[in-house]
């Protein structure tokens, strides 16, 4: 894991190769990306960049290189406009109490 964190994603890049990887599962994360389209963009990515590049080439590589983080995560529905979550006492809700949205 520290290693992923001082390695370089190439030689001269200033980021490193965990620091792409979060980014990649932070905006699949964010958007709702499905996991073919993470395998696309990391693919892309990894072909733009040169040749000496340590891209991860899938999604399933870039999980395994944030594994050892292990960092714990919870997924929270929201209501359709998201002023509100499905989350604790809301969980068993069917309306939204901020705009009556069902």
């Amino acid at each position: 894991m520290i290693k992923a964190a001082k390695k370089p994603l190439y030689d001269g890049c200033q980021s490193s190769i965990l620091s792409v990887a979060t980014r990649l599962i932070n905006l699949k994360c964010e958007y709702n990306i499905p996991h073919q389209a993470i395998d696309g963009f990391a693919s892309l990515l990894k072909d733009i960049c040169p040749d000496d590049n340590k891209m991860t080439e899938s999604f399933y590589a870039t999980k395994k290189v944030l594994a050892s983080l292990e960092m714990p995560h919870q997924r929270i529905d929201v209501f359709p406009k998201g002023c509100m979550l499905f989350w604790k006492g809301a969980a068993h809700l069917v309306k939204c109490q901020v705009c009556d949205a069902q």
